[in-house]
């Protein structure tokens, strides 16, 4: 079912590439792939072009002033799309530094946040990293660092959360973000420094995003 053309295996999952038969799928130019349970619960491989990615890293990324960004810190996102392509593949695409933290998810990736964000530092996570985060700083004496932005996306936001990140992690100008897994890795986004007027809101759509109702 992968589309046709050569596959690239790349990574440390692979210590002996599998020999693949020459795929015979639909003529796409997918250039990478993302595992993801999407809207449908069930894992599955989702592949999107150059276009795609590029065209949703420009669409969020033009909401941002990039002389306040310069670079992106990265929870582990092994199964958000939204992360994926949208923290790792932002990075590529806009020549960004990007702060990985390896291994399994744990504190020391809040620790390793607190040490290396700055004034310039977009932080992009699932709520459940940023509520992490907060709970690590309710529970000692320690002072976030000023950072200047956030995208908090992959599932449902609070304003809560929001003000949260604003007011006890000293996010300067937090936002959300929304996509589709299975069309696009971002639709809509609520701007950096914009409060959610309710829980859940999902902001504006891309300019370069057509919707219909049906």
């Amino acid at each position: 079912h992968l589309p046709k053309g050569e596959v690239l295996l790349q990574g440390e999952l692979w210590s002996q590439a599998p020999s693949l038969p020459e795929p015979q799928g639909p003529d796409i130019q997918a250039i990478a792939g993302v595992f993801s349970s999407g809207t449908s619960q069930v894992p599955r491989l989702v592949l999107y072009s150059k276009q795609n990615l590029e065209s949703s890293t420009s669409g969020i990324y033009e909401l941002f002033d990039r002389d306040l960004l310069q670079n992106i810190f990265c929870y582990p996102q092994p199964f958000h799309t939204f992360g994926l392509t949208l923290g790792y593949g932002a990075s590529e695409i806009l020549g960004l530094p990007l702060i990985l933290p390896e291994g399994p998810y744990s504190k020391t990736h809040h620790q390793l946040w607190k040490s290396q964000v700055g004034d310039q530092t977009l932080t992009l996570g699932t709520p459940t990293h940023f509520y992490d985060l907060v709970s690590q700083f309710e529970s000692s004496d320690a002072v976030p660092p000023k950072s200047y932005s956030c995208i908090i996306g992959g599932a449902k936001v609070s304003r809560k959360l929001w003000k949260a990140c604003q007011e006890k992690l000293n996010i300067q100008q937090p936002s959300i973000g929304y996509g589709a897994t299975e069309a696009s890795p971002g639709n809509t986004h609520l701007p950096p420094g914009g409060v959610p007027r309710e829980d859940g809101e999902i902001g504006i759509r891309f300019s370069n995003v057509d919707e219909r109702i049906t």
